[in-house]
C-alpha cells in the first residue's frame, strides 16, 4: 500500500476516534478524563501490540489446536463474567460485551483463516493475494458486500436470539422477572425489540444477544467476509 495511502487512512481513523470521543463529552455520557485516560490506555495498548506482541500472536494462532475456538470463547466468558456489575443501567456494560464479542470472533476468524489457511498457503507455493493487489473497484465492491452482510446478520440474529433464548432459559427453570413469558417474534424492527428480563444480572438476554452478534460481525470481518468473496470471485 502506497505511503500517501496509508497515512490518509490512519489520519480519517484518528479524527474518526477523535470524533467519538469529543461527542461523548458534549452529550455528557463521559468526563473529558474518561475519554482521555481511554485514548492513552487505547493508543499504549496499540503500541505494546505492533511492537512486540503481534508477530507472537501470529505465532501463536499459527499454532493453535483445533481446540483454539473453545479457549477463545471460554476466555471471553470469563472476561464477562470478571467484570463487577454495574451499578446502573450504563451503555459502557453493553459496549465492554460487544467488544469482548468482537474480540472473540476475530480471533477464531484470524485463526480458522487469516493464519492457518495463509500459512498453509504459503508453504505449498500458493500466491497470497493481498489488499493492495485489488482492483479499487473490487474493493468497493468488498466494502458494499461487508456491510450489507453485517447489517443483515445484525438484524436477523437480534430477533433469533431474543426468540429462542427466552425459550431456552424456561427450559432452564430460569424464571422471566417479567409477569408475561412470549416469545413471539415480536413486529418492531430490531432496534425497537425489548427483550424479556431474566434474574440474571450478567447474562440478560440482551447481553447474550449483544456478544453473539458481534463476535458474529468479528468473524465475518477476519473470516467469513474472505471466503464469500472468494466463493463469489471478488
Amino acid at each position: 500500500m502506497p505511503l500517501s495511502l496509508s497515512v490518509l487512512i490512519i489520519t480519517v481513523l484518528a479524527l474518526y476516534g477523535m470524533f467519538i470521543g469529543v461527542s461523548r463529552i458534549l452529550t455528557g455520557m463521559h468526563s473529558i478524563v474518561d475519554v482521555l485516560g481511554g485514548a492513552l490506555l487505547g493508543t499504549a495498548m496499540v503500541v505494546v501490540h505492533w511492537g512486540w506482541g503481534m508477530s507472537a500472536m501470529e505465532g501463536w494462532l499459527a499454532n493453535a489446536p483445533m481446540s483454539m475456538p473453545i479457549y477463545a470463547v471460554g476466555g471471553g466468558l470469563l472476561a464477562v463474567a470478571a467484570v463487577p456489575d454495574p451499578s446502573r443501567p450504563c451503555p459502557c456494560w453493553e459496549d465492554m460485551i460487544a467488544s469482548v464479542g468482537a474480540v472473540v470472533g476475530a480471533l477464531v476468524g484470524s485463526w480458522r483463516h487469516g493464519v492457518r489457511d495463509i500459512v498453509v498457503e504459503r508453504a505449498n507455493g500458493v500466491v497470497v493475494e493481498g489488499v493492495e493487489q485489488l482492483s479499487w473497484t473490487a474493493v468497493f465492491i468488498r466494502l458494499l458486500i461487508g456491510v450489507t452482510v453485517i447489517y443483515f446478520w445484525r438484524h436477523f440474529m437480534k430477533r433469533f436470539c431474543y426468540r429462542l433464548l427466552p425459550i431456552i432459559y424456561q427450559s432452564w427453570g430460569i424464571t422471566p422477572l417479567s409477569p408475561t413469558f412470549k416469545p413471539e417474534m415480536p413486529p418492531q424492527s430490531p432496534d425497537q425489540l425489548t427483550p424479556t428480563i431474566y434474574k440474571l444480572p450478567r447474562w440478560q438476554v440482551k447481553s447474550v444477544t449483544s456478544m453473539i452478534i458481534y463476535a458474529g460481525i468479528g468473524w465475518w470481518a477476519t473470516d467469513g467476509m474472505l471466503v464469500l468473496c472468494q466463493l463469489i470471485g471478488i
